[in-house]
């Protein structure tokens, strides 16, 4: 007997309306529920930690030198001359905080700004090594090779010629040249070795570092770019002339203080400046910029500063090239009473062309020098301004390196603060002091400076008693 299936009704997925909307919201109530479960799920897993970035450090050992601009610039000399690490500022020692002076020899821990970088961003552990003793500026001869730099074209910038060697030449040997200048300045106490100055050309390929102006850049290609035979152990100092073209340095010359390595740009007549030349040469021996107003290099009566004649007085002073006519303090200078000297012009020699002043008698608030100089045309000074020349020019230095005894590297921050006309009165009420010029003599080489310290105002001061 065959089965077969009977038709069954159809039912109804539910049994009701209303029965439909119940499910409906289980069903939206229980995914709702799974929904949650999964974010909490999630949420939950910990995020993969990214690893730090990586830090590049590098210890360090080296002579601290600056190079004087605007700002400056501090750097680390490792191996001699074959590396240098730029700094971010002037360091500190790490445990006393005290800021750490050019010459020092320094151990410290550099952050690198990458991993070929000689730039460090920041500097830890902090500490001095070794204080060397100056290096002399008195009784020296120079060996000075200079590297006139030409740039080849790359992908990355232009080629850039360079001075000739002929112009370099006649700059420093010439007649009233580099040499001439600074033996007429230093009264022959620093001259140019003209048999061994050499001057070499070199080529070097156009960089992005070098058409920045970065020093070290420039510097090891130049010496990198040297023919062979030419060995830069031989010689004293190093000085490297930028292409010409480039202008975007912000400087006309920048040294090492100290060191021997100093950089020239030419102007965009392709000039460079014997004065240049020599405000660079002696941050090498340790000068600094010099000072009138606040501003630096805003005295024009000294190389040091914007001018192109000699040092002035206690720039002389500091470097062992002349000595004072007369030392004063309380116990040489009596109160209320003149003291008078002769001096004769800067430019005439290195002995007994200044007078320098120790105010003592200003207790806790002696904290400068005074120096008095009679400056006039003559010798190294052939360019001193007319506003300078016959007459007596004052300036002062910190008395923490000014008396040291010993030349120092740090700044004494040498300031012009007057300049005195002949048969004229000057008073310095910082310091109680009053100042009396007589006549300018013998063509302006010779000039009687009469010194008072003073109690409470300078009409107190008078002439000594005549001897018996």
């Amino acid at each position: 007997m065959k089965s077969r299936w009977l038709p069954q009704p159809r039912q109804p997925l539910f049994p009701s309306p209303r029965a439909a909307r119940g499910q409906t919201l289980l069903l939206l109530l229980s995914f709702f529920q799974l929904q949650n479960a999964a974010w909490a799920a999630w949420s939950s897993t910990p995020t993969p930690s990214r690893s730090p970035p990586t830090v590049y450090s590098v210890n360090l050992s080296g002579k601290l030198a600056v190079r004087t601009a605007d700002p400056d610039s501090w750097a680390v000399s490792v191996d001699g001359i074959d590396r240098a690490y730029q700094l971010p500022g002037q360091p500190a020692d790490s445990d006393s905080g005290a800021a750490i002076g050019p010459g020092n020899y320094v151990a410290l821990r550099c952050i690198l700004a990458g991993p070929l970088s000689t730039k460090c961003t920041a500097v830890t552990g902090v500490r001095i090594i070794a204080t060397p003793a100056p290096t002399p500026s008195s009784d020296v001869r120079l060996n000075i090779l200079v590297m006139a730099i030409r740039l080849n074209a790359t992908s990355v910038c232009n080629a850039l010629p360079a001075m000739s060697t002929a112009e370099v030449e006649e700059l420093y040997l010439g007649s009233d040249g580099f040499a001439d200048y600074l033996n007429n300045c230093s009264y022959g106490k620093m001259v140019v070795d003209r048999s061994i100055f050499k001057v070499v050309p070199v080529t070097v390929p156009c960089s992005s570092a070098i058409m920045s102006c970065d020093p070290d850049a420039i510097a090891s290609a130049a010496r990198r770019a040297l023919p062979t035979g030419n060995q830069v152990t031989s010689y004293s100092h190093l000085t490297y002339i930028l292409p010409l073209g480039i202008t975007s340095c912000g400087w006309a010359g920048l040294g090492e203080l100290p060191g021997f390595q100093s950089w020239l740009q030419p102007t965009a007549d392709g000039e460079v400046k014997r004065n240049t030349v020599m405000q660079e040469l002696l941050q090498n021996f340790g000068l600094h910029p010099a000072w009138r107003n606040g501003v630096q290099y805003g005295d024009n009566s000294t190389v040091m500063g914007s001018g192109n004649s000699c040092p002035s007085a206690p720039e002389l002073s500091r470097l062992g090239w002349a000595s004072p006519a007369a030392v004063l303090n309380s116990s040489s200078l009596p109160a209320s009473t003149f003291s008078s000297f002769a001096l004769r012009a800067t430019y005439l020699g290195s002995k007994g062309v200044m007078v320098k002043i120790t105010p003592d008698w200003l207790g806790a608030a002696y904290t400068k020098n005074i120096y008095l100089a009679l400056r006039s045309r003559g010798g190294g000074d052939d360019s001193l301004p007319a506003q300078f020349s016959r007459k007596v020019s004052i300036h002062e230095a910190g008395t923490s390196i000014d008396s040291s005894g010993v030349m120092s590297y740090m700044d004494p921050i040498v300031s012009l603060i007057g300049v005195v006309n002949p048969n004229s009165a000057f008073t310095l009420p910082g310091y109680n002091l009053q100042i009396v010029t007589g006549d300018i003599r013998n063509t302006g080489r010779n000039i009687l400076v009469k010194v008072c310290r003073y109690v409470d105002g300078p009409n107190e001061c008078i002439e000594p008693e005549p001897a018996q």
